[in-house]
């Protein structure tokens, strides 16, 4: 049978499930005071039931409630998909249309960011991002979250009415391919699924973990981001001059250049942090640019568009770690090219979001080893 025919036999099933249901309650001498949630066929149908009475505002009348008063969802899953990739990504937009302060430029409160509050492993790509827009656009103060399982298996509760957050993962999906030598290859498969904000939970206590730069002056954490930078870039061999009045990063000559003159912190250590954030890309680092040879104007705009997104993201995320609220000089600049690539592409806001958290951890990667091999030499 096609799809078409199975789908119309579920709706005259369930259509005739709910008939039957209606009867059923019209005839029912006694109210049952619970809610009854039946599967059947892929579908979800919640109905709850009442005590059978209604009490209004202006009166104690009482008056059989509708036994089908609430039927709270009718959810299609087998044709209906939410699209969680362009809620996010409409939501983006939104936050830039709105003129406000980006989320991903303001300072960690905590030690390990936005993290689990069971297992407190860190979010990373654009996860964060995810959850730093709920956290924004909902007033949520606490970093920590938690699925609804975690939540009930620690003992607590998920308050009554809150609505949870959408984030992502990617599992690697066996498929066959005949030009693989062992006839299959993994490819990744994007899923969604849900979680709550401590905010959010009831008898869950999780002590907070303060970040290490909350009691830093803005001088000392400056002088912590820039000791990260550049022990990166002489890890990296990246060359680094301060002179003129522009801050670019040149591929060609693998240098970072930075104007003499800032208006005040978040200004210096947001283009400083997305300059270096550039220097990843270089073809011997993550190899990031493509060769503008060849390409048309439009392609060629569309990838300087994501690459700037990138440095704004990572520039964000690695002040905030810092405890630095970042500043990009020339942003407005940038603004309209990143709502056109938002706006023509869903996916625009995950590719550069994975690219930046990759940045991100290149550059720590570095300094880890390069802190180890000067730790070596004073040994």
């Amino acid at each position: 049978m096609s799809d078409c025919g199975r789908a119309g036999n579920d709706y005259f099933v369930i259509s005739s499930l709910f008939l039957l249901l209606f009867i059923i309650n019209l005839i029912k001498k006694k109210w049952f005071e619970c809610l009854h949630c039946y599967t059947f066929k892929g579908y979800n149908v919640y109905i709850e039931w009442g005590d059978g009475l209604t009490h209004t505002a202006d009166s104690r009348s009482r008056q059989p409630a509708a036994t089908l008063a609430k039927i709270k969802g009718l959810i299609m899953k087998k044709y209906i998909k939410k699209d969680h990739a362009q809620e996010f990504t409409d939501l983006v937009i939104s936050m830039l249309e709105s003129g406000k302060v980006a989320p991903w430029r303001k300072p960690w409160s905590s030690a390990n960011g936005y993290c689990n509050a069971i297992t407190k492993h860190s979010y990373t790509g654009v996860n964060v991002f995810m959850l730093m827009l709920s956290a924004e656009k909902n007033g949520f103060s606490s970093p920590y979250w938690a699925t609804y399982k975690q939540v009930t298996e620690a003992g607590g509760q998920v308050i009554k009415g809150s609505k949870g957050t959408t984030i992502t993962f990617y599992k690697s999906l066996e498929i066959e391919d005949e030009t693989a030598a062992d006839g299959k290859k993994f490819v990744p498969m994007r899923k969604f699924f849900t979680v709550f904000n401590l905010d959010q939970i009831e008898g869950l206590e999780i002590a907070p973990e303060t970040s290490i730069f909350a009691e830093k002056t803005e001088d000392e954490r400056k002088t912590a981001l820039e000791n990260h930078l550049f022990l990166f870039a002489e890890k990296a061999g990246i060359d680094y001059k301060v002179e003129g009045d522009r801050a670019y990063y040149s591929p060609v000559a693998d240098l970072v250049k930075m104007p003499t003159n800032f208006k005040d912190l978040g200004g210096y250590c947001g283009t400083l942090t997305h300059e270096f954030i550039h220097s990843t890309g270089h073809k011997s680092r993550l190899d990031r640019f493509k060769d503008t040879a060849g390409i048309s104007t439009k392609e060629h705009r569309e990838e300087y568009a994501k690459e700037e997104l990138v440095a704004e993201l990572g520039a964000g995320l690695l002040c905030g770690m810092f405890g630095i609220t970042s500043e990009l000089e020339n942003h407005v600049s940038y603004l309209a090219s990143w709502l056109k690539a938002l706006k023509n592409d869903k996916e625009f806001i995950f590719k550069a979001a994975s690219a930046a958290q990759k940045a991100i951890n290149f550059i720590a990667d570095a300094v880890a080893a390069e802190e180890e091999q000067n730790a070596e030499k004073t040994a």
